[in-house]
């Protein structure tokens, strides 16, 4: 009879062991491959990367858990995910804009094409059609100029958040120096080394200070700017409506710092004099329409373009990453879709992990393949990525 017992039995702990260590094994499968995908498609700035890659290590060395070293990664994917959405609104926002200014342009000059195309008599130019034509003038001007302002302003705000981040943290740096010195009063080599690195630090602070007080000053005057170029829209709006429903109609000046002609005035004069005018009320109308709905237009662009810059406030460092390595919008298209696959990926693949039953390494991995190549899955798109990623992963561990 053999009475040897097995290893298991000799010492229970050695099933718990290599349990733990099957498991520690494809935690670390999932996190890796993950973490491999995250370099090869250039998703992540360094500084994430690396917290990333600490994470990793934390979990390989188990004194952090899959859960918390998951959660953090997905936490970052999904801020820079969040960024790049915020850059393409602020492009997209801009875009509007500009599309919105094109267009009111194109159908003043059609109106004012068509007028002349019918001959207007020398008296009907005179009267009315002239004024007309140089009100149109000058507002596009106004907006063109207002759009010119707004590139300035988002680049106002983005160099304002950008100093904003290095303040708080040098800030913060300050702090900790006369801390640490505080504390060491009694050591006069110690006192005299911090003493000495506070007088550079202050140096440093007093630079970033002064730097970030001219951003914030930039973007005050850049934000008073936008908001009297859109009031002076609103102004031009005005003078064609009827006066009854005006806020104001006085202090108003064009480029020349003349007083903008009352249009409305002018058109109820000219509607009653000249046939040519009354013949064509309902196109005239129509353009002054187009001019009494721009400033709400503008108004609404200008909200959304501001909600989309609240965004960079903060963990700014992912939105300046992708505006310095996309050049081409699809790129930045392309790679928020790659993250929101990513976390799709990483949610579930957890998931099968805690589902699993017979757990070992040898299952899971081959499971983990069948997963990442499942048809129609959220991350179709990446897959063949991700399975260069889990076999490199493989290999390195």
């Amino acid at each position: 009879m053999n009475n040897k017992k097995s290893p298991e039995q000799r010492n229970p702990n050695v099933t718990r062991t290599m349990v733990d260590t099957e498991a520690s094994r494809c935690e670390s499968l999932i996190l890796l491959t993950a973490l491999l995908f995250v370099e090869d498609e250039n998703l992540l700035g360094a500084k994430q990367l690396a917290k990333a890659r600490a994470d990793f290590k934390a979990l390989t060395k188990h004194t952090m858990d899959i859960h918390e070293a998951l959660t953090h990664l997905s936490e970052i994917l999904q801020v820079n995910r969040s960024l790049n959405l915020t850059y393409l609104k602020i492009d997209n926002n801009l875009n509007e804009i500009d599309i919105s200014i094109n267009n009111i342009e194109q159908q003043l000059s059609n109106s004012k094409q068509k007028l002349l195309n019918d001959n207007p008599p020398a008296n009907v130019h005179a009267g009315f059609l002239g004024v007309l034509f140089s009100f149109s003038r000058d507002f596009k001007q106004k907006i063109r100029g207002f759009q010119a302002e707004l590139i300035l302003y988002v680049q106002a705000r983005e160099a304002e958040s950008r100093l904003a981040n290095q303040y708080h943290a040098a800030l913060k740096k300050r702090q900790l120096i006369k801390e640490k010195l505080s504390e060491q009063l009694s050591m006069v080599s110690t006192q005299q080394a911090h003493a000495s690195e506070l007088v550079v630090d202050e140096l440093d602070f007093a630079k970033i200070d002064a730097r970030y007080q001219s951003a914030s000053q930039s973007l005050t005057h850049h934000t008073q700017r936008v908001n009297d170029l859109l009031n002076d829209i609103k102004m031009m709006c005005e003078m064609v409506t009827h006066p009854s429903l005006r806020e104001r109609s006085e202090g108003l000046v064009n480029y020349n710092k003349a007083p903008y002609e009352d249009l409305h005035a002018r058109y109820t004069h000219a509607v009653e004099e000249f046939r040519f005018i009354a013949e064509r009320k309902e196109n005239l109308l129509h353009v002054f329409r187009l001019f009494q709905h721009s400033h709400n237009m503008f108004l609404d662009d200008l909200y959304n373009l501001n909600n989309s810059l609240a965004s960079i406030v903060g963990d700014s460092d992912a939105y300046f990453q992708t505006k310095s390595d996309y050049s081409h919008i699809r790129d930045v298209v392309l790679k928020s879709r790659m993250l929101e696959s990513l976390i799709d990926f990483l949610q579930i693949a957890s998931l099968l992990l805690n589902q699993m039953e017979n757990l070992s390494y040898g299952n899971f991995t081959k499971a983990l393949s069948k997963l990442i190549d499942t048809a129609d899955s959220p991350w179709f798109e990446i897959q063949q990525g991700l399975i260069n990623s889990k076999i490199n992963a493989e290999a390195q561990l």
